[in-house]
């Protein structure tokens, strides 16, 4: 028996060993360096052990277990040493610590992206000169490393991959929003090995050196983005922005120029990913070729002789898959399909049976040997995830029985069979990426099964291969290039449409919280389990299992439905959201009340959406009680309409400013009305939400203040004070030193342990008296980076240390969190830091 399970764990050894490396790698990205240490040090000690047992007891050869443990050790060292970043004290990540003014001098490496405001792309550092305040430096310095630049210009005309060029930037190292459930840009950019951003000016500010990069290497090394470049550039010239947006993403795998709109219909199509370069591009593209040159290989009579023409033509796919795999930026789903495509032909060449599991394996060592920190992205869970879900249902498939006898009847039924296992493999990879969509975004569609199987055929079997064929004339013959993607856009046009109309029903998607790891593993234990034998009498107990773990992972994840989170204990969050104020208040009685939302804002960013959505999901709150806007100030309210439609409050409290003429503002009570919220104007002395053991009231400045005279938008912020047993909280909005003044005369006593600073922690307000007379223990300051020294003031900052006043900055020290059962008081921070109070 024990002989048996080795030889078979011998024959499955390649997925097992992946397996080990991913659990290896997945066990560093999610643990501590210190917690990680005393997981893998009784590994080690364990060892020894495992081959005496397996080796010597049991008769079996230790090899196997040996091999798996070995390369789980090889995903924890590649990829720890992955995390602690570059070594060299030259390299550009090691010269920008902080945010700084420098020169720098190196090669553009990427194709310049520009969505219609800002370019950006990668350079390879060669010399960087340090700009000081104090002392200007004359002498440059070399350095090595990438970085990523951009400016809100369009250099695309001016300058190209290949190009040295000279740039004078600000620095620094990248910032995530330090608040749970946010997008890990710095680690999406470590992945690419980037670790230093920079911000240009303006076009005066870069210019490009003559006569540079001219060798060989240079122009071979660079000429695939190059060519992507030229592409971006000739659909961004001659195509309406929408249909340019839409080639973009098939051809070259860039999606910055598609609309919002257009995106958010796919996504809620479950479609989003026939917008990614992925296999089926890969496949069609080598499937054409294959075919071409095979048909043209076997018309010469000499090659016929000498050599196999199908593995021939194979093997001269394999070149120009690579080539554009490169122009397509070599993302993680089209190398891993570049990488199978090879492995499949290394299998046919050597003769040898070919296993699916067993390639998907090898793919995904092989890729994350080489980028560690892959592991960690949504692209290449997603991509593993569904093709090992479509692997593992192949041979359950409809076609893949064969009709012995091949009449009309059976030729229709067989088209039929297709249908339905096309429809199956799309079920199948919906179902495989469930967990991971859900924890990374929250959101999955009810049709995309159905609508994969219309929107294919028009993405990828007519506009792509429109694409690609015009691809080949837009240097020699532009004009027919032009008519070729005219004919594709059809295609296109049609897949806007159908997703714009199945988005406009309102549960084609579904949001929802983020699952816990926990529930991850457990159901894809469920699933494996469902995909193993048939249940019979004898499985009766493995189904009895299946139906009890599915039990228990449907009540875990649907638990705060029907046992909504009571505590003894207040909990409240103030968010890092850059430049911006959000505040979650977690109460006893299990209600959730949202003090502002807003903070950093663009076209294609919204900081509701982004930051703040995504911490209520990881919080497992799916309804919002109330959420409180302090005034009508962008960086109070811009993430709050996303908010309203996600979350449903049932009361939205205002300041009553209804004479502010400001559009998003006015959008923003437009949409509570029509989600039936009830709009409250606070005023001084309304109680918010009271309970057992705290009470949330507003204390003004509403109903402070002379109506008669006209009062800025910040001195008419509401004020609320939360209080829990002895522990009070105070929230007084952008409120400057004369409406403090106006409100410490009506509340004379207005002593609080812990004070979130006025208006950011502005010199304008949080005057000494306000201090004097509100004594807090701990006083919490919510900014972003780009104001050091002014949000909060510096003045400020050294005045609070006199006083030793304990501060925390969510620009510096991340979300912070303040826990209180009416008596002691604990304060911590994403970035680590314990404070507590007795």
């Amino acid at each position: 028996m024990v002989v048996a399970f080795n030889r078979k764990l011998s024959d499955t050894l390649l997925p097992w060993v992946a397996i080990g490396y991913v659990t290896g790698s997945a066990l560093t990205l999610a643990l501590p360096s210190s917690k990680l240490s005393l997981f893998i040090f009784p590994f080690f000690l364990a060892f020894p052990l495992w081959g005496l047992i397996f080796s010597r007891r049991l008769h079996t050869s230790y090899g196997p277990i040996a091999c798996i443990a070995l390369f789980f050790l090889l995903g924890v060292t590649l990829t720890n040493n992955a995390l602690q970043g570059p070594q060299l004290d030259n390299h550009i990540a090691n010269l920008i610590t902080k945010s700084r003014e420098a020169t720098v001098v190196g090669t553009i490496s990427t194709m310049v992206e520009y969505n219609g405001e800002k370019s950006r792309f990668t350079v390879i550092a060669e010399e960087i000169l340090l700009h000081s305040l104090h002392k200007q430096s004359k002498k440059f310095q070399p350095t090595c490393g990438k970085l990523q630049l951009a400016i809100r210009h369009d250099l695309t005309g001016t300058f190209q991959p290949g190009m040295k060029i000279m740039a004078i930037a600000t620095l620094s190292p990248p910032r995530n929003f330090q608040t749970p459930g946010a997008f890990n840009y710095e680690l999406y950019l470590a992945e690419k090995a980037i670790y230093t951003t920079g911000w240009i000016k303006s076009s005066a500010s870069i210019l490009g050196l003559v006569g540079s990069n001219s060798s060989l290497w240079e122009k071979v090394r660079f000429a695939p983005q190059r060519v992507r470049q030229q592409i971006a550039i000739f659909l961004y010239t001659h195509l309406d922005k929408t249909i340019c947006g839409l080639y973009q993403a098939l051809l070259i795998g860039y999606r910055g120029n598609i609309p919002l709109q257009i995106i958010e219909q796919f996504k809620n199509a479950g479609t989003m990913h026939l917008l990614a370069i992925s296999g089926l591009h890969l496949g069609l593209l080598g499937g054409i070729t294959a075919l071409l040159l095979t048909f043209l290989g076997k018309r010469s009579q000499w090659l016929l002789l000498h050599t196999h023409v199908p593995t021939m033509a194979v093997c001269l796919t394999l070149p120009l898959l690579f080539t554009y795999c490169l122009i397509a930026g070599a993302n993680a789903p089209v190398l891993r399909a570049f990488l199978m495509a090879a492995l499949a032909l290394y299998a046919l060449l050597i003769r040898r049976r070919k296993n699916l599991m067993h390639l998907i394996a090898a793919v995904a060592l092989l890729m994350l040997i080489y980028k560690p920190l892959a592991l960690a992205t949504a692209s290449f869970q997603l991509s593993f995830a569904a093709i090992i879900a479509i692997a593992a249902i192949l041979p359950k498939l409809p076609l893949s029985s064969s009709d012995e006898k091949q009449t009309e009847k059976g030729s229709k039924f067989s088209f039929g069979k297709l249908i339905l296992s096309l429809l199956i493999v799309s079920c199948a990879a919906t179902i495989g990426t469930l967990p991971i969509m859900l924890f990374h975004f929250n959101q999955t569609s009810l049709v995309g099964p159905v609508m994969n199987l219309l929107l294919e055929p028009l993405l990828c079997l007519w506009a792509l291969p429109a694409g690609l064929v015009a691809l080949l004339f837009m240097q020699p013959a532009p004009e027919l290039a032009l008519l070729i993607l005219k004919i594709g856009q059809a295609g296109l046009w049609l897949a806007v449409k159908s997703t714009a109309a199945i988005a406009a029903f309102p549960f084609s998607s579904v949001w929802t919280i983020t699952p816990t790891y926990y529930e991850i593993a457990l159901y894809y234990v469920v699933i494996a389990l469902c995909l193993q034998g048939n249940f019979q009498q004898k499985y009766a107990l493995k189904a009895v299992g299946i139906a009890s773990m599915s039990s228990l992972l449907m009540l875990s994840f649907t638990s705060s439905f029907w046992h909504p989170r009571h505590s003894k204990e207040t909990r409240i969050h103030y968010l890092d959201i850059g430049q911006g104020n959000a505040t979650l208040l977690q109460l006893p009685d299990g209600k959730n009340i949202l003090i502002d939302g807003g903070g950093a804002h663009s076209t294609r960013f919204n900081i509701g959406r982004s930051v703040i959505a995504p911490f209520l999901r990881k919080q497992r709150i799916r309804h919002l009680e109330s959420i409180l806007i302090s005034h009508p100030d962008s960086d109070h309210f811009n993430g709050i309409p996303f908010l309203l439609r996600q979350f449903s409050p049932d009361t939205l409290y205002i300041n009553g400013q209804e004479e502010k003429d400001d559009k998003p503002y006015q959008r923003l009570l437009s949409i509570a009305q029509q989600q039936d919220v009830a709009l409250i104007k606070g005023t001084a002395g309304t109680i918010i939400s009271t309970g057992r053991q705290y009470t949330l009231s507003c204390l003004g400045m509403r109903g402070l203040l002379d109506e008669h005279k006209q009062w800025s938008s910040n001195e008419q912020s509401l004020v609320f004070l939360l209080r829990h047993g002895s522990r009070t909280f105070l929230f007084p909005g952008d409120i400057p030193a004369t409406a403090e003044d106006i409100l410490l005369t009506r509340h004379q006593t207005l002593a609080t342990d812990v004070l979130l600073a006025s208006h950011h922690g502005s010199i304008t307000s949080s005057s000494a008296t306000f201090i004097e007379k509100t004594r807090p223990q701990l006083i919490l300051v919510s900014s972003g980076s780009s104001k050091k020294g002014l949000h909060p003031h510096s003045k400020h900052i050294r005045q609070w240390k006199k006083q030793k006043i304990p501060v925390l900055i969510t620009a510096a020290d991340g979300t912070i969190t303040c826990n209180t059962n009416g008596k002691s008081l604990q304060a911590s921070t994403f970035s680590g830091k314990k404070i507590v109070f007795q």
